[in-house]
């Protein structure tokens, strides 16, 4: 028989691609919600995984990341609306005070929970122990000194033990600098820093 009089349903003609849906994928019921990401064109990573290329890792700010959205504004020397290189290292005479925080006459103002702990971390207070946090260190020189003897071998023990020494003695030097406002913590030090993995490590204070 003839099936002329039954009435067919109209075709939804399918979008192959989004560009393709002009109803943006609302209209049509079965066409999904296109997803327009970048990962739909550029492929995207199965799993999660460390980057292995290690200079494609950018050094980390420290001690804290430093953005746009600076609300500390302690001292404006040299400051422009839009500053160019924003780091730890040019804002650092916005964060402190010009002369440090133990000269005299200086008040101790914390705008932050973080400065105020950094300033406890860093020794800006006059504790009843002011050498509390390079004591640590020096107790690490001398239970090193300990181990190799340094009463029987003091040579060996000096050349074991002597990474504990600088540690303590550059501790000694921060602290100093950071409280009278020499000058201010830098920055964590680039991973191609140096030429080859055994080259020699120089200590700068």
């Amino acid at each position: 028989g003839s099936i002329s009089h039954c009435k067919h349903a109209p075709k939804k003609e399918k979008a192959v691609s989004p560009f393709d849906d002009t109803s943006g994928g609302k209209g049509n019921d079965s066409i999904p919600e296109w997803r327009k990401k970048i990962q739909r064109y550029t492929g995207v990573q199965i799993y999660e995984e460390e980057d292995k290329d290690h200079r494609k890792k950018q050094p980390v700010d420290c001690p804290f990341p430093v953005s746009k959205s600076v609300i500390f504004e302690k001292n404006k020397v040299n400051k422009s609306e839009d500053p160019i290189n924003i780091n730890y290292s040019n804002i650092a005479s916005d964060l402190y005070p010009e002369k440090g925080f133990k000269t005299p006459n200086r008040k101790k103002h914390f705008s932050s929970d973080w400065e105020m702990l950094l300033a406890h971390n860093h020794g800006l207070y006059n504790f009843k122990n002011t050498d509390h946090n390079t004591i640590y260190l020096a107790i690490e020189y001398y239970k090193c000194l300990l181990t190799h003897s340094f009463h029987m071998n003091p040579d060996v023990s000096n050349q074991k033990c002597v990474k504990w020494f600088n540690e303590f003695m550059q501790c000694k030097l921060d602290e100093h600098k950071l409280n009278y406002g020499y000058n201010y913590i830098g920055n964590r030090r680039n991973k191609k820093s140096k030429a080859y993995i055994a080259a020699p490590d120089y200590q700068y204070s």
